[in-house]
């Protein structure tokens, strides 16, 4: 099994066809999102053509905290993005 991290945005309310500006005021908050893969599956479904089918979707891990979306406001750019330290 292998992972990679990455960051899943949650959102709190339900809506569709938004702007990115206005689905950024859906997300209530943001954790950590494993996404474990079988690479070894992997490999070989993508020798034949298979494509990444098996070896991906094996299982995710959220968690354990959750940061809310309003305790990132002061890191934000003008543009929205968090800004690097």
């Amino acid at each position: 099994m292998d992972f990679e991290l990455e960051v899943a945005a949650i959102i709190g309310r339900e809506d569709c066809d938004l702007t990115p500006e206005q689905a950024r005021d859906h997300i209530i908050g943001y954790t950590i999102y494993n996404d474990w893969s079988a690479r070894d599956l992997q490999a070989r479904e993508m020798q034949v053509s298979l494509g990444p089918c098996k070896g991906k979707g094996t299982a995710t891990t959220l968690g354990p905290y959750l940061v809310t979306a309003d305790e990132l406001e002061p890191y934000r750019d003008s543009d929205g993005f968090l800004r690097p330290h």
